[in-house]
């Protein structure tokens, strides 16, 4: 079956006792989000792209990668795929799986498109994606993935039906399957490689992979068993790495790639756009910031917590890291969100405030010291934010670079004092979860507040806009006061490509639709 025919999803409907995950479309349909890229002429096949991009990649196994944050979406849905994508309104649209459907909100019956097979020629059923979920609960497997855990049992009724039943009522399960949970890979492949799945991986994706030279490229040739022929209309692709925003813009200004994907604001996007070549990305929620880790002194104290944030101006460090090129958040939620509340503004820049409150702590518990261990990716951040701070009296602040990788690894050792991250999203129900309830493995600032989980709880399990307005209304109001990350910047990834690249596109948070890329000739 095509995707581009209509797969409709069951809305939320009270009075039918019917809830799932709302869409209208395939992941391929009209409702995907548009892109300066995006044709109007019929697709050409043949010939191979290059993505330059900012990560190292160390594995592909889908229970060890994040999507959050921007880290290998376009790895990941080539070689994978996905059970279900969200669209740049937050719909949810089919992939893999033809719908996800729920009486109570409990109970949860996945039902999947027939006689799909992975790359290896294996059957992509129903006991697979058990298979991949269960290995996701694993603790030591499963590493970014809390999704899972939100399972209690799951029971194959045929190839293609899946009938999970979750802990506690979830309205918004389908949104925590087109996360981490969507991504499935071959069960024989799994067991035959073990520990070095993440080097051979195995999905049901469009490409599959033929060769890794770890920090310098990864080669992908197109699937022969993908189940939407003639896609991926490209014979192959490669993933190129550069080491910064700088060098990713410089090797594409020289062709050395057809594409460019940036996962920070940087003031070499809009010189691309200004030129006219194509763009493709979706506004999200949340962005980047600074995790407090609230388990230790200074910042198990809120008043430290919002005193940094206060002194944070962020149009200043936008223009002092990137020359004014980011995107300043005001709010947690962007204008276009049907969360945005005017009203919850977040701190920014009131050194006054800052200074009482940092002041009120230093006389009780003595000087502020402590080092921010930073990605590289954002050393222009870390040297604007660094700054701010220690133009704070009783406030001193020493900075560590560290690798994308490593400061990845420095995340879920939780034992940072602060690091980078944050949630970025299309919607809320999965992404907020994920970083601030206290039971998530996620919630890298081990932050926990009774009200919070309370407020997440019933973001979840409304089956109303307003219900959900209701809900995230609360938790902004949480995020605001009790401040268990800072924002500095609102995320938003962007895949940039050469004149000829056509018929970009990006799903959920920034997962780039490879099947549909094509060249003009």
């Amino acid at each position: 079956m095509n995707r581009s025919m209509a797969i409709r999803w069951l809305s939320v409907a009270i009075a039918a006792g019917l809830v799932a995950g709302a869409c209208s479309s395939s992941k391929h349909g009209a409702t995907g989000p548009t892109s300066a890229a995006s044709p109007t002429t019929v697709a050409q096949a043949g010939g191979s792209a290059t993505l330059l991009i900012h990560y190292n990649i160390a594995t592909f196994d889908p229970a060890k990668v994040s999507l959050s944050g921007g880290t290998q979406p376009y790895s990941q849905t080539a070689i994978f795929d996905d059970l279900v994508y969200l669209d740049d309104q937050g719909h949810m649209v089919a992939g893999l799986a033809q719908s996800l459907t729920s009486t109570d909100q409990v109970h949860w019956v996945l039902k999947l498109r027939p006689n799909l097979v992975f790359s290896d020629g294996t059957p992509f059923d129903a006991a697979a994606v058990k298979f991949n979920w269960t290995r996701e609960q694993d603790p030591t497997i499963g590493t970014f993935t809390p999704d899972a855990t939100s399972i209690s049992d799951m029971t194959v009724a045929d190839p293609t039906t899946l009938n999970v039943t979750l802990k506690s009522a979830n309205a918004q399960f389908p949104r925590y399957v087109m996360d981490e949970l969507g991504l499935i890979g071959s069960p024989t492949a799994i067991q035959a490689e073990g520990d070095q799945f993440g080097a051979k991986p195995v999905g049901a994706g469009p490409f599959v992979l033929t060769q890794s030279a770890p920090g310098d490229h990864w080669s992908f040739a197109k699937n022969p068993h993908y189940y939407l022929a003639p896609k991926p209309y490209l014979d192959s692709m490669t993933l190129k790495f550069a080491a910064d925003n700088t060098q990713q813009y410089n090797a594409f200004s020289t062709g050395q790639g057809q594409m460019v994907y940036f996962p920070t604001a940087d003031p070499h996007i809009a010189q691309l756009q200004q030129q006219g070549y194509p763009t493709a990305t979706v506004p999200q929620l949340g962005g980047i910031g600074l995790i407090f880790n609230t388990t230790m002194a200074p910042f198990d104290d809120a008043s430290v917590r919002l005193g940094l944030s206060e002194a944070l101006d962020l149009n200043q460090i936008n223009q002092e890291a990137v020359n004014g090129a980011g995107i300043v958040p005001t709010t947690w939620f962007p204008s276009s969100s049907p969360f945005y509340d005017a009203s919850l503004t977040l701190p920014n820049g009131d050194m006054n405030k800052a200074q009482q409150l940092i002041s009120a702590y230093v006389a009780q518990h003595g000087p502020i010291n402590f080092t921010w261990q930073y990605p590289t990716v954002l050393g222009s951040y870390a040297t604007a934010v660094q700054q701010a701070w220690n133009a704070l009296k009783g406030v001193h602040v020493n900075l560590a670079p560290l690798t994308p990788a490593a400061a990845v690894t420095l995340l879920q050792t939780k034992k940072f004092t602060v690091a980078a991250g944050g949630p970025e999203a299309v919607d809320p129900a999965q992404a907020l979860v994920a970083s601030f309830s206290s039971t998530s493995r996620t919630n890298y600032g081990s932050y926990s507040n009774p009200q919070m989980d309370q407020a997440l709880t019933a973001g979840l399990q409304a089956t109303t806009l307003a219900g959900r307005k209701a809900a995230y209304e609360t938790v902004q109001k949480i995020l605001v006061q009790d401040v268990p990350l800072a924002l500095m910047y609102r995320g938003q990834f962007y895949y940039i490509g050469q004149k000829n690249v056509m018929g970009m596109k990006v799903y959920s948070a920034s997962l780039l639709d490879w099947s549909g890329v094509w060249l003009s000739k």
